[in-house]
């Protein structure tokens, strides 16, 4: 991959207004611009962790009810639905709505068994945390594809290549591991030759396989 790499924080990408502004820029740069790496819609990543926190205490519940949780969620489904249904076409932006209730729905249920075990292990709260850069990306990379022209965007989901441990220092890349995947993905993509990728920043996968983060800031040293 030869070019720049343009990172865009969450209020960047908090609203549709932000991501019009973010097509603007990557429009301007052209070809130079080789990929996208953006965070979580501005706060989400905390919502989502408020939720894990929430369904482990049980705060806000009446005799174990998850319905405050399915409330909330129901929120989050409904702030990316409007900004998609203002970006996309009527087909595209149903199509990302069915992608993002399904992961709604498999959080409704992590959510569920911490309630239940009143426990949320930290490899809980990487995995419920990381779909916020998931659903922006998804959403931007639909975006950009309708207004780059002749130039396509594809979205590289980054648990597919990057290799991540958790150490006592912070997340340690696995460089080696993590080139051989983003070879093996890009043979297994030619539609990624000469197309703008955009990158879900903050997630990874550990050596066992696992969903993981790169901690706060995590966007920053995925686009590094």
């Amino acid at each position: 991959m030869r070019g720049s790499v343009h990172k865009f924080g969450g209020s960047s990408v908090a609203d549709a207004e932000g991501f019009r502004r973010v097509g603007a820029i990557v429009q301007g740069e052209g070809v130079a611009c080789a990929a996208v790496v953006a965070s979580a819609c501005g706060g989400v990543t905390d919502q989502l962790l408020g939720l894990v926190d929430a369904a482990g205490t049980r705060r806000g519940t009446e005799a174990g009810s998850d319905a405050p949780l399915q409330a909330q969620l129901a929120a989050l489904l409904l702030r990316h639905s409007e900004i998609a249904q203002s970006l996309l076409a009527p087909e595209e932006a149903a199509e990302y709505e069915q992608e993002l209730a399904a992961d709604l729905t498999d959080i409704a249920g992590v959510l569920h068994t911490v309630s239940l075990l009143r426990d949320a292990s930290g490899r809980i709260r990487d995995h419920v945390a990381g779909y916020g850069e998931l659903w922006s990306t998804r959403l931007l990379a639909r975006y950009l594809d309708t207004v780059l022209g002749d130039r396509s965007a594809v979205w590289l989901d980054a648990r597919a290549v990057l290799v991540a441990d958790a150490e006592v220092l912070g997340p340690v890349i696995r460089w080696p591991e993590s080139r051989e995947r983003l070879g093996h993905w890009r043979r297994e993509h030619p539609e990624s030759e000469g197309a703008m990728l955009v990158i879900p920043g903050f997630v990874a996968t550990d050596s066992g396989g696992l969903q993981t983060t790169l901690g706060r800031n995590g966007s920053d040293l995925s686009a590094s």
